[in-house]
């Protein structure tokens, strides 16, 4: 009788390892990942059986795993093909657009929205065919929030010493007077309607002062200007109406 137990679990036993014991396209997955073909790691996961309860979640989360490791090899390319191939899978779509998310979130930490932005630049087409531009809009806005933080001070020119500061106001980016100076009236907007181009550079509509022959004084808002970013704490105003342009540098 003992003899007969033994037998039974061992047959229990071959059978358990048997079952879990990891699919083929599983295994070459695994491999395909280590060797950074991601292209083939994915069909491998995908070609998992979906009698495998188990193997297929795991295989799922190598997917996701996959993803994340495209972003930061920032093999941008490879991923957007992929994403591609698969954009009938909601499952992989919903990852990848929640890892590109959490992408946007570490670079606007880490103080590189320059790197961000241009990512947008160079792969918007690509990013407007997975993503909605309504979510690739608010991208740029939470961008343009963590970064145009602060206080700015102009340096040289007309304006020297005048300080801004940044606040959205409604769906509209603001660049408003910090404080009464050189005929800015604190709270006033002075840059207006600020809107993201591409490649780091902003419309704006900057306010322009004029004296006429009596030494009358107007104010208008030139359509012409372009806010661009030189560096991190570094923004450049043109003012392309009138030629000029100025230099603001955050306040430490």
């Amino acid at each position: 009788m003992k003899i007969r137990n033994i037998f039974y679990i061992a047959g229990l036993s071959l059978i358990f390892i048997s079952c879990n014991r990891p699919p083929e396209k599983y295994k070459e997955g695994i491999q395909y990942l280590a060797e950074k073909k991601w292209d083939k790691a994915i069909d491998c996961f995908n070609q998992v059986p979906k009698d495998s309860k188990t193997w297929i979640d795991s295989a799922t989360q190598k997917k996701n795993e996959t993803i994340e490791l495209m972003i930061k090899c920032n093999d941008w390319k490879k991923l957007f093909k992929i994403a591609n191939k698969n954009s009938s899978d909601e499952e992989f779509i919903e990852n990848f657009k929640e890892s590109i998310e959490k992408y946007f979130a570490e670079k606007s930490k880490s103080n590189q929205s320059d790197s961000a932005l241009l990512f947008i630049d160079n792969y918007k087409p690509e990013l407007e065919k997975l993503i909605d531009t309504i979510v690739i809009s608010n991208y740029i806005k939470s961008i343009e929030d963590n970064y145009f933080t602060g206080v700015w001070q102009a340096e040289g020119g007309l304006i020297n010493g005048n300080e801004i500061y940044f606040q959205r106001q409604g769906e509209l980016l603001n660049g408003l007077s910090s404080r009464n100076q050189t005929g800015w009236l604190k709270n006033s907007i002075i840059y207006k309607n600020i809107k993201y181009k591409g490649f780091k550079v902003w419309k704006v509509m900057p306010k322009i002062f004029s004296t006429n022959y009596w030494g009358n004084t107007s104010t208008s808002y030139s359509k012409k200007g372009a806010l661009t970013l030189i560096a991190k704490d570094t923004i450049l105003i043109d003012y392309e109406t009138i030629g000029s342009s100025n230099r603001f540098h955050r306040k430490k």
